[in-house]
C-alpha cells in the first residue's frame, strides 16, 4: 500500500490516499475531486482551473500524469 495526498496529487488539500497501483490512487483522487467540486470547494476548484491551465492538451496531461505516476512508484511500499 501506497500513500499519497490530494496536494502531490494535484489537488488542494492534505487528505490522505492509500493505493497498490496509480491507477487506484487516480481513481481515489478523481472522487474526491469531484466531491469537493460538487460542494463547491473554492480551493479545490482553483486547483481544477490551475491543471486545466498546466495542462491545455492531452500530451501535456499525459506527461502530467507520467511524472505523478513516476513519484508513486517511487514510494516506499507499506
Amino acid at each position: 500500500m501506497k500513500k499519497m495526498t490530494c496536494r502531490e496529487l494535484g489537488g488542494a488539500c492534505d487528505k490522505v490516499f492509500e493505493a497498490e497501483s496509480f491507477e487506484e490512487m487516480a481513481k481515489l483522487s478523481k472522487a474526491h475531486v469531484m466531491e469537493m467540486f460538487g460542494i463547491k470547494d473554492q480551493g479545490h476548484i482553483n486547483a481544477m482551473n490551475e491543471m486545466a491551465k498546466n495542462c491545455p492538451d492531452q500530451t501535456a496531461m499525459l506527461a502530467w500524469m507520467s511524472e505523478r505516476k513516476a513519484y508513486f512508484d517511487s514510494l516506499y511500499h507499506l
